[in-house]
């Protein structure tokens, strides 16, 4: 892989402290928060299919898998994802792309996937 889903996180979280009340920047943190877990999702899943249909394959792997958390968690990030690429009459504040790094970074972390150094977005601990 050329570039690790990871890396969409630790973009979103530096977009997210240096554009913070741009709502184009809001909306790219919103969509690579999403992208960052839903792609590392998909690598656990071994799921190596793309397209529209990929999403829901995804998240119905978690569900079968009883991961309930997991799922559900792809599951919002995805609905807030959608809305922030496609619903422009809805605004996208600074504490809704927080709260969605937020909600990405406990998924990757659940996946064990985020590097020990990868620090947490402003406004989180560590």
């Amino acid at each position: 892989m050329a570039i690790e889903p990871v890396r969409f996180y630790e973009f979103a979280s530096t977009l997210y402290r240096e554009a913070h009340d741009d709502e184009a920047a809001q909306r790219t943190v919103v969509s690579r928060a999403y992208y960052s877990a839903f792609l590392a999702a998909r690598a656990r899943a071994g799921i190596t299919v793309t397209g529209g249909r990929v999403h829901k394959a995804v998240i119905d792997h978690f569900h079968e898998r009883k991961d309930y958390r997991l799922a559900n968690g792809l599951g919002d990030l995805r609905r807030q994802r959608n809305e922030a690429d496609y619903d422009l009459h809805l605004r996208v504040t600074s504490r809704q792309a927080g709260a969605a790094l937020k909600q990405a970074r406990d998924l990757l972390e659940r996946m064990q996937v985020l590097p020990q150094a990868t620090p947490p977005h402003p406004g989180e601990t560590p």
